[in-house]
């Protein structure tokens, strides 16, 4: 049985582990979006620049930060919500979420959406190494 623990323990991961992680997670998402302090509206930079599967994962990865910061927003949306807080109309994002729900990096439930959260490194690497902060 300690056996199986000492293999297993190459599994876990500590507390400053997972705050480098964020840390890092937050220095690239403060090249694409910032939050409001007042209200939790997520602010894009270079909006123009982002294809929709990439605004859709920012506005609900922006949401899961404004919640865990506490500003009293939910970090699930429905379709029409994001449509509305993207400009966009939600029949248009009806294909780009069915594939990012399809690759495991929205979460849907009923009528909500969520970012997993779990998917975050990925999700940057995949739809923003390439993004910068040059307007």
């Amino acid at each position: 049985m300690d056996d199986e623990k000492e293999i297993l323990k190459d599994l876990l991961i500590d507390d400053e582990e997972v705050k480098k992680q964020l840390s890092s997670l937050v220095s690239k998402a403060k090249n694409i979006f910032q939050i409001q302090k007042n209200d939790g509206k997520i602010i894009f930079k270079n909006f123009q620049k982002l294809k929709n599967p990439d605004r859709i994962c920012a506005l609900l990865m922006g949401k899961k930060f404004a919640k865990k910061l506490g500003l009293n927003v939910k970090d699930v949306m429905t379709i029409t919500e994001i449509g509305d807080e993207l400009g966009i109309l939600s029949t248009t994002l009806s294909s780009p979420m069915g594939d990012l729900i399809k690759n495991g990096y929205v979460i849907k439930d009923g009528k909500n959406y969520e970012i997993a959260y779990n998917r975050l490194p990925e999700i940057f690497e995949d739809f923003f190494s390439g993004v910068n902060d040059e307007s």
